[in-house]
């Protein structure tokens, strides 16, 4: 009984060792091939969004109004110090 599970597992090891031997580098390629034409897609989408906003100005940072802020919070707090010797 122990003989027939080990031979069994010795089979199936042989087995899956040929089998991924077959069908991984199938199964790469094609996962490269998928990756790389999903990469050539996006650049294109990039381009086309690019050639779209051409000429167009965002502004992503509002300077603060220095009017309305004191003096005080910009500066920071003064600290007076002595040197120790």
């Amino acid at each position: 009984m122990v003989l027939k599970i080990i031979l069994f597992f010795i089979i199936f090891y042989y087995l899956f060792k040929l089998v991924a031997r077959v069908f991984l580098p199938i199964f790469v390629k094609n996962r490269i091939r998928k990756m790389a034409s999903e990469k050539e897609n996006a650049y294109k989408e990039y381009v086309k969004q690019q050639k779209e906003n051409e000429g167009k100005v965002f502004v992503t940072h509002h300077p603060s109004d220095k009017k309305n802020t004191p003096k005080g919070d910009l500066d920071g707090e003064y600290v007076d110090y002595e040197e120790v010797k």
